[in-house]
């Protein structure tokens, strides 16, 4: 995603400056301790920080999940509970009809909604409505180079779909600094170390 385009670095640290910002609006502790224990949940901080440097390289402009300091839409939440779903309908493919067949299409996710996977999907079709046709707007983004792959336009929001939708919250922070912070015996700094 984003192969080629200029400026990507200073999007990460724009966003990474917005992280920062949030930690200190609402999470540090008055050293005092008069304003009590302030508690973060890093992992859910750590997808609003992915999907707003995701959507500003796909589409130009961040989602604002780092503004809000919460999931605006219901698009994280409906994604994360359509995880076990979706595995049962990976191992059990037969089983894929119930979504697929006309009885369930009234109950499917539909651009015009205000929450969820419809909002996302909402989103992004009026994103990529503003690039095809009469006064199509051109971008520097994921978006752009998708168009101009000559992609159609339903094409390019499957695409982009793909790319936008937030993996499950595993993959949003490294194990790294939870190893550290579980096995003491990890230096941290070593006076030895050669760099």
């Amino acid at each position: 995603m984003g192969t080629g385009q200029p400026g990507q670095e200073s999007v990460v640290d724009e966003h990474i400056v917005h992280f920062i910002e949030l930690i200190e609006r609402f999470y540090l502790t008055d050293v005092s301790g008069r304003g009590g224990v302030k508690k973060m949940d890093l992992g859910k901080v750590c997808q609003f920080l992915t999907q707003d440097i995701t959507s500003a390289v796909e589409f130009g402009e961040s989602l604002g999940y780092l503004e809000a300091n919460r999931d605006r839409d219901g698009v994280i939440a409906a994604l994360e509970g359509m995880q076990v779903p979706c595995a049962m309908f990976a191992l059990l493919p037969e089983l894929l009809w119930m979504v697929t067949s006309r009885a369930a299409k009234p109950l499917m996710p539909k651009p015009a909604d205000k929450q969820g996977i419809g909002r996302l999907v909402g989103m992004i079709q009026e994103r990529v409505g503003t690039r095809y046709g009469d006064g199509a707007k051109k971008g520097v983004d994921s978006l752009q180079q998708f168009v101009e792959s000559k992609l159609t336009q339903k094409e390019v929001e499957a695409e982009a779909l793909v790319v936008s939708s937030p993996p499950p919250p595993p993959f949003f922070f490294p194990p790294t600094p939870f190893y550290i912070g579980w096995v003491p015996r990890v230096p941290l700094w070593s006076s030895s170390a050669h760099l």
